[in-house]
């Protein structure tokens, strides 16, 4: 009885205390941002979306361990065991980066800057709406939509889904507005690695395409509008001149090729922030990533024709001859026996090295092996994607394949 008397009376002695001090509770917080203070400067705008570059995905795991690379993985899907979890990391992540897209729309426009600038941050902002809306209706389809900051007590916590095609036409309608007021990359030096108006034009791009050829062939909408879309922001991003091929396949995935013409946009890993590429280890060291003879088939030969309808013949023995008359990607991006590799030649080793024989060359840096924390970046959009889309679109609209001038 004691101890619950005292310690009535010492919560009431704290009360009083904070009664006492009328400006005690009005102060900011030390430890965190406050809205108050924060929303001031260009320095600030840009910290508020930092956090989203971080939480781009790189997608090369993302594909159900697809078929091409990943031989050493189970795949649940394709063997029937998949389970439904109850939570999903695409769901989650985009979720929590477009309540920081939703807390950026929403206090931006206080910071002491001019309109322009402004307006580049805001486009910055929904540039990565779309991103994170884009990776949500690709995999769910009608998914909620928030357009501002929810709370424990938001409705829209419990709202129903809304149709994929009215948050696709919103996230389209936000790119253009982007798009008109992020500036080019050849006006970005300073800013290298930030978004740009040729990353905006190549995700409007990527997203009219992928729902274009969607609904071409699945109904449900008039999908020639999305492919005009598509065809017509690849347009602009070649007549921009601002990006090329580059002309080193091999070192456009190393170090040599990082910020080269053809990179659009890249995960980006430094030693100030003491990141580095996993992905590298997967494939250097760890092995996780082990292309497949799927994979190693898809290339064409020199002709232009796949195997089986090719002048050429396609030989698997002696090791390596599977290469010969082939498209030369094939020989950069799977590494082929008897060609140098740590300095000796390359023999697949079955037992801890690749289980079928294949070992990917593309990003297979071999300072990995003495230094795993590899820094070269993940392409996430390159300018060769571009034109690919760009042809694809056209074909699509008019059943012939337009010249594409790099």
């Amino acid at each position: 009885m004691n101890k619950i008397i005292y310690t009535v009376l010492t919560a009431l002695m704290v009360i009083a205390a904070l009664s006492s001090c009328s400006d005690f509770l009005d102060k900011e917080p030390k430890t965190e941002l406050s809205p108050n203070t924060f929303w001031k400067t260009e320095s600030d705008l840009r910290f508020g979306l930092n956090s989203l570059y971080a939480n781009m995905n790189r997608s090369y795991t993302i594909d159900n361990q697809s078929i091409d690379c990943f031989a050493a993985i189970g795949n649940p899907v394709s063997s029937g065991t998949y389970t439904a979890s109850n939570t999903d990391g695409i769901w989650t992540t985009a979720y929590n980066n477009i309540r920081v897209v939703c807390d950026f729309l929403e206090n931006y426009d206080k910071a002491e800057v001019s309109d322009a600038v402004k307006a580049r941050y805001r486009g910055e902002a929904l540039f990565f709406k779309a991103y994170f809306y884009f990776n949500l209706i690709k995999r769910f389809g009608d998914v909620p939509y928030a357009d501002h900051t929810l709370d424990l007590a938001s409705e829209e916590l419990y709202g129903p889904r809304i149709d994929k095609r009215q948050i696709l036409d919103i996230i389209l309608a936000d790119l253009a507005e982007a798009e008109a007021a992020v500036p080019q990359k050849s006006a970005m030096k300073n800013d290298l690695g930030r978004i740009t108006k040729g990353a905006i034009q190549a995700l409007t791009a990527r997203i009219a395409l992928y729902f274009g050829t969607w609904y071409k062939y699945h109904g449900g909408a008039d999908g020639t509008q999305y492919l005009a879309i598509a065809r017509d922001a690849a347009r602009r991003l070649m007549d921009s001149h601002e990006y090329s091929i580059y002309p080193d396949y091999r070192n456009l995935f190393l170090l040599p090729g990082e910020d080269s013409s053809e990179h659009i946009l890249s995960f980006r890993y430094s030693d100030e922030t003491s990141s580095y590429n996993a992905r590298i280890r997967g494939v250097i060291v760890d092995f996780i990533q082990e292309p497949t003879k799927h994979l190693a088939d898809a290339f064409l030969c020199k002709d232009g024709l796949p195997i089986g309808k090719s002048a050429y013949t396609v030989d698997y023995l002696p090791l390596g001859k599977e290469f010969d008359n082939r498209d030369p990607r094939m020989a950069l991006t799977i590494w082929r026996p008897g060609d140098p590799f740590r300095n000796e030649a390359f023999l697949p080793n079955l037992a801890n090295q690749t289980k079928t024989g294949y070992m990917f060359k593309k990003y297979g840096d071999e300072d990995s092996y003495a230094n795993i924390q590899s820094k070269i970046d993940e392409i996430l959009i390159r300018y060769a994607e571009v034109l690919i889309t760009y042809a694809e679109a056209t074909y699509e609209l008019d059943g012939r394949h337009l010249g594409c001038r790099s």
